[in-house]
């Protein structure tokens, strides 16, 4: 089976805040994820939602990058996500599991979650709860640390692009769970027999 990665989700009270400039934030972003080649396409919907196919082995950290982006220009930006890993197509050429159980695990999410993921059919609720409730902790300064991070081969390049010292983000990611969030994402690529070797 070839496995593919699939985000579902929609921005968080897109209508409380100046709608457009939230859109077009999210369009940035999703660009430059495809910029540097961790997503294959995008489809924003109905003005506040999307979905995404991922490469696979970035595709949990594609969510946490995105969460972090919103957050890093509006402290209250954020977005609900369903990451979903399986077939792409089915023998019949219907949406694989990866399409269906992304749509579905986003659609059953409660009010008071934003983070969901599925392997097939394995669920990691407590996971999702669980990085759930670091991310929603984070600042706007830890999630520009976090954001420039996932896509740094290390905390000096980091340091760099974001004008500040190693010291500085050192903190900032121990404030946000960096390390944490990345070890929960690997617990979930190895129970569910996926591979997790991004390049950064």
């Amino acid at each position: 089976m070839n496995t593919v990665c699939v985000l579902t989700g929609d921005l968080i009270d897109s209508q409380r805040y100046q709608t457009e400039q939230y859109i077009e934030a999210l369009r940035r972003i999703l660009n430059d994820l495809e910029k540097m080649g961790k997503i294959v396409r995008y489809e924003i919907y109905r003005g506040d939602e999307f979905q995404i196919t991922a490469v696979p082995e970035w595709g949990i950290r594609c969510a946490l990058y995105l969460r972090a982006a919103l957050k890093a220009q509006h402290s209250e930006w954020d977005a609900k996500i369903s990451v979903a890993f399986g077939s792409e197509t089915e023998q019949d050429g219907s949406y694989g599991t990866a399409y269906l159980n992304s749509g579905e695990k986003l659609d059953n999410l409660s009010a008071n979650k934003r983070m969901q993921f599925a392997v097939e059919e394995q669920e990691f609720a407590v996971l999702a709860d669980t990085m759930d409730f670091i991310i929603n902790g984070w600042s706007q300064t830890t999630a520009r640390a976090v954001m420039t991070r996932l896509v740094t081969r290390t905390g000096k390049e980091a340091a760099e692009r974001l004008g500040v010292s190693p010291a500085n983000v050192s903190r900032a990611l121990k404030r946000g769970g960096y390390e944490v969030l990345l070890g929960l994402a690997g617990f979930i690529y190895e129970v569910g027999g996926l591979d997790d070797h991004p390049a950064s």
